[in-house]
């Protein structure tokens, strides 16, 4: 019961224990056979330069054939004056709000500057006020 709660490592033997070594594992190198590039894997398709083959002539099966250049349909281009035309009108529209964004925070900062002044005339004015309500008084 006492080798349990001793601080040794779980590795190390216990006395009186013989630790085994661990078998090893030793990869051997088999060299992996090369496929033949003439024989096709399963699924593959097979191109074949063989003169032989007229043009006129159908290829075998699973042989892939090129069109011929006439029968492509290029790709058309897309017109993109719609889409450049919207992305000039939003760009107008940004700039717009900008400006007026611009007008917004320098009336506020006007405000701002301004605060301070209306504080003292609103204070000059309750103190008249004041002055007024207490004469008053001492009139009475």
């Amino acid at each position: 019961m006492e080798d349990l709660f001793t601080d040794t490592p779980m590795d190390t033997p216990i006395e009186g224990e013989v630790a085994e070594p661990a078998p090893i594992d030793t990869p051997v190198d088999t060299p992996e056979p090369v496929p033949d590039p003439k024989v096709p894997l399963d699924g593959q398709t097979v191109i074949i330069d063989n003169p032989s083959i007229m043009p006129s002539q159908e290829p075998a099966e699973g042989v892939e054939t090129v069109p011929d250049e006439d029968t492509v349909t290029p790709t058309p281009v897309p017109d993109y004056s719609d889409l450049l035309a919207e992305v000039q009108n939003q760009s107008e529209y940004l700039e717009t709000i900008s400006a007026d964004i611009q007008i917004c925070n320098q009336q506020v900062s006007n405000i701002q500057n301004a605060m301070p002044v209306m504080v003292v005339c609103l204070g000059i004015i309750t103190g008249i006020l004041l002055l007024q309500i207490l004469s008053s008084y001492i009139r009475h």
